[in-house]
């Protein structure tokens, strides 16, 4: 039997070659196609790599990144294809070269606009260890293989230039290589209203509600979310706050349910010299081993450009964790530096040196780890401009 994953990389290839021959011939008269290949030769050496409390192990991890992005855009469509292959070494302890393996990105993008609707049709496969890919709020340091499928068609409707009524539908399927975690399939319905008061201020309402589910012991559970939102679009900067509440049901019967406010705050400037800050509340996503807990998140993102050469990022992030079935609390920090220089319009190469730690109240969690990435890409546009 044809599975529900398989079935939507079907569609997603079957749209492609409906429809993205004409858009591309469309593209083509009005100049309007990007045709970028790319390579990066990255380097990074992490001196707690496993994040461990006792028996660390510096590792270097070399990584081979050829990538290719395909773009085509016209007055009412557009639809871009990124392919990138990470092909990934590590080095620096004994049988560390068993965890070498070949990662994949690929990302579909699909849009049609009218005059009152706006049709989308995303498709995001990763092969990878970052489990971060998958919840923004995961507290897990697990350096596992697996693949994720997020499939997410979605559609706007305007009425006049006030009103618009958005829907969304999202299937994710996350499955891991050879028995290393459980596999989980979730299944997330979007409803959003917004009222546009003027041109810079915006009220609006977002509705949702998911199931997950599990192939081993874990609960699955069923998540509604409602959440009022705002929105002011200043000169300098954008700015978005949203409140809420967070009800989780979960299918084991002795699985206490739980429920609280959830909440976002961020801050984003439109200048050369970005600034954004975002801070909010919410639940992990994915609790495998039943793990649920709430989290309070503070992250922020700075950059600064020199030149057309030289730009600086800094990136950091604190977390508060508070597990809901046992008295477990977590403070992750992180902090990160990268210098990017632009030698020529084919090649760039960056420096980047970070830490990150976690300090928990249970034992054998805490780890402190600091690292440093060199990389170096080569870019083209072979495509129009």
């Amino acid at each position: 039997m044809m599975t529900l994953k398989r079935k939507q990389v079907i569609l997603s290839l079957l749209l492609m070659a409906l429809l993205l021959p004409g858009l591309i011939v469309h593209a083509v008269l009005a100049g309007q196609i990007a045709l970028v290949p790319s390579l990066d030769v990255a380097h990074r050496y992490d001196d707690n790599y496993f994040k461990t409390e006792n028996n660390k192990k510096s590792i270097h991890t070399t990584t081979v990144r050829p990538g290719i992005v395909l773009g085509a855009l016209t007055p009412r469509s557009s639809a871009s294809l990124r392919y990138f292959m990470n092909i990934n070494q590590y080095r620096g302890e004994s049988g560390i070269d068993d965890k070498d393996f070949v990662g994949h990105l690929a990302i579909l993008a699909l849009k049609w606009t009218t005059d009152h609707i706006d049709l989308g049709i995303n498709n995001n496969f990763t092969r990878t260890r970052n489990s971060a890919v998958f919840d923004e709020f995961t507290d897990s340091v697990a350096r596992v293989n697996f693949s994720m499928n997020r499939f997410s068609p979605n559609l706007k409707y305007r009425f006049g230039k006030r009103i618009n009524l958005g829907a969304r539908y999202t299937h994710l399927k996350i499955d891991y290589r050879g028995g290393t975690g459980e596999d989980s399939e979730e299944q997330r319905g979007t409803i959003s209203l917004d009222y546009n008061l003027n041109s810079t201020l915006s009220l609006g309402l977002d509705s949702q509600v998911w199931t997950q589910d599990y192939d081993g012991t874990s609960s699955g559970y069923e998540s509604k979310q409602l959440m009022g939102v705002l929105k002011k679009d200043y000169k300098h900067f954008m700015l978005f706050a949203g409140a809420g509440y967070h009800k989780r049901d979960f299918d084991h019967p002795d699985l206490p349910d739980i429920g609280d406010l959830t909440w976002k705050i961020s801050f984003n400037s439109k200048s050369e010299s970005p600034i954004n800050v975002t801070l909010n509340q919410n639940y992990n996503n994915v609790n495998s081993d039943d793990n649920s807990y709430r989290v309070t998140q503070l992250s922020f993102k700075a950059g600064h450009v020199f030149s057309d050469r030289m730009a600086l990022i800094l990136n950091g992030m604190y977390q508060a964790t508070e597990y809901e079935y046992t008295n477990r609390q977590d403070d992750n920090w992180s902090l990160g530096c990268r210098v990017n220089y632009q030698v020529n319009r084919v090649f760039s190469f960056a420096v980047g040196p970070g830490f990150d730690s976690r300090d928990s109240n249970e034992p054998g969690n805490d780890y402190d780890n600091s690292y440093i990435l060199f990389n170096g890409r080569i870019m083209y546009n072979l495509g129009s401009k």
